[in-house]
């Protein structure tokens, strides 16, 4: 193994390790359900054969690290309670990145247009979902949360 890819490796494994000993954080709980083995995505490797624009990366890693302005994300900065942090869609659910992605009203349309049904939670989206669909999908949902 060269040198960079051991400093990478031992990086990774350092954020790991602080990822399992901070269970009570929201935001860390919340990538744990989207990245249980904490592995890189695909998205982010270059040896990727998809072209994928950094804006829209950049809006899938947002998403994947609770970086955006949804209002799960919004209610932590303003210590409004979890169970309080609504949907736009007025349906009295949950704003969270679950919801935005599998669910919600508002991007009902978008999940018919890259075939976003079944899934049962966002590993199993991100994992099984075509790659280019998944960064586009969740580019343009993220365009509804704005």
């Amino acid at each position: 193994m060269r040198t960079n890819e051991l400093k990478i490796t031992n990086s990774l494994e350092t954020v790991k390790t602080g990822i399992n000993n901070d269970a009570n954080s929201s935001k860390l709980q919340t990538y744990k359900r989207i990245n249980p083995t904490l592995a890189v995505h695909e998205v982010y490797h270059p040896r990727s054969n998809i072209m994928i624009p950094d804006y829209k990366r950049s809006a899938l890693t947002k998403l994947r690290t609770s970086s955006h302005s949804l209002n799960i994300e919004r209610g932590r900065w303003a210590r409004v309670d979890a169970d309080m942090r609504f949907c736009r869609c007025k349906k009295n659910k949950i704003e969270n990145e679950e919801h935005v992605i599998l669910e919600c009203e508002l991007t009902r349309d978008l999940r018919r247009k890259y075939e976003v049904v079944g899934y049962t939670s966002l590993n199993e989206f991100f994992a099984i979902h075509p790659l280019e669909d998944v960064v586009n999908y969740t580019y343009e949902v993220m365009k509804v949360f704005v």
